[in-house]
C-alpha cells in the first residue's frame, strides 16, 4: 500500500480518531499513557508531524500484511474451506459405509479409499500454502528478526491471525523500543479494529468471520514463547527511533523521490 494512497490516508484519519478517544476495548487509556511517558511516542504514533515519513513507513508495511491476511482468508473461504468441507463429508460417509460392510474385501477398499480422500484434503492445504511471494514486510524489515522468520504454512484461521500479530508487532517493536509486550499487543487490537478486521461486542472486541474475541491480553499471550520467553525480546530498552537511511531500500526510495521532485 502506498503512503499517499486514498486508503492509506482513511487508515490515518480511524487511527488518530482511535488514539484520541481511547476506547476501553483495546485498553486505549493504558496505551496512551505508556506512549506519552517515552518522548515523542505519541506523535510518533499519530504519524506527527505530518511529512514525517518513519511512521508511515511503519504503517505501510503493517497494511501491507493485513491486505494479505484479507486476501489469504478470502480464498481459504471461497475455495480451500469449501473443498475441505466437501472431502471431509465425502471421506466420512464413505468411513462409515466401510463399517457397515461384512466382506473383508470390501471394507478393507473402502477404508483405503476414505484414506486417499482425507490425503487429497491435506494436499489442497499444501497446495494453497505453497504458492508464497515472501513476506510483505519485505527483506529490509524481516533482517532485523532472522531467528522470528514469518511462517508461511497457516492451516487454520488460528495461526493466520497470529501470523499477521506477529509481524505487526515486529513493526512496532523496531520503531517503539521502550514499550511493554502488552502496549504492542493494545495496538495490534487497534489495528484490527480501525483497518475493519474486528467488529465490536457486547463488552469488546471480535475477529470478523472468525467469531472469537481478540483482547490485548489474547495477543500478548500469542507473542509469548515457551517457558515464558517473549517472543519480542530483541530489542530490549533504551530505545532509538531507526532513521530511514539506515534502511537501504528506503534510503534508495528517498533518493528516487528527491530526483523527481528536482525534475518537477
Amino acid at each position: 500500500m502506498r503512503v499517499d494512497s486514498p486508503e492509506f490516508k482513511n487508515f490515518l484519519t480511524k487511527w488518530r480518531d482511535a488514539i484520541t478517544r481511547q476506547s476501553r476495548r483495546w485498553e486505549g487509556p493504558q496505551a496512551v499513557r505508556e506512549l506519552s511517558r517515552e518522548a515523542g511516542y505519541l506523535d510518533f504514533i499519530l504519524c506527527r508531524p505530518d511529512g514525517r515519513l518513519a511512521p508511515r513507513w511503519m504503517f505501510k508495511g503493517i497494511l501491507d500484511e493485513v491486505e494479505d491476511y484479507r486476501a489469504e482468508k478470502k480464498t481459504r473461504q471461497k475455495d480451500f474451506r469449501k473443498t475441505e468441507l466437501f472431502l471431509t463429508k465425502v471421506g466420512r460417509e464413505v468411513e462409515l459405509e466401510s463399517k457397515k460392510i461384512a466382506t473383508v474385501q470390501l471394507k478393507n477398499m473402502l477404508h483405503e479409499l476414505a484414506l486417499h480422500i482425507d490425503g487429497r484434503r491435506a494436499a489442497a492445504k499444501s497446495s494453497l500454502d505453497g504458492d508464497k511471494k515472501g513476506a510483505p514486510l519485505g527483506p529490509a524489515w524481516e533482517q532485523f528478526w532472522p531467528r522470528k522468520p514469518r511462517g508461511d504454512i497457516t492451516n487454520r484461521g488460528i495461526d493466520l491471525d497470529a501470523r499477521l500479530q506477529l509481524q505487526c508487532a515486529k513493526m512496532f517493536r523496531i520503531f517503539l523500543r521502550a514499550v511493554s509486550v502488552r502496549t504492542i499487543a493494545r495496538l495490534i487490537v487497534l489495528v484490527y479494529w480501525t483497518t475493519d478486521l474486528a467488529a465490536k461486542t457486547t463488552d469488546g472486541l471480535s475477529i470478523v468471520s472468525e467469531r472469537r474475541p481478540i483482547t490485548p491480553r489474547n495477543v500478548q499471550d500469542k507473542l509469548r514463547r515457551k517457558k515464558g520467553k517473549l517472543i519480542l525480546k530483541e530489542f530490549p530498552k533504551p530505545t532509538r527511533e531507526i532513521a530511514l537511511d539506515e534502511i537501504p531500500w528506503a534510503r534508495e526510495a528517498m533518493k528516487r523521490m528527491a530526483i523527481r521532485q528536482g525534475t518537477q
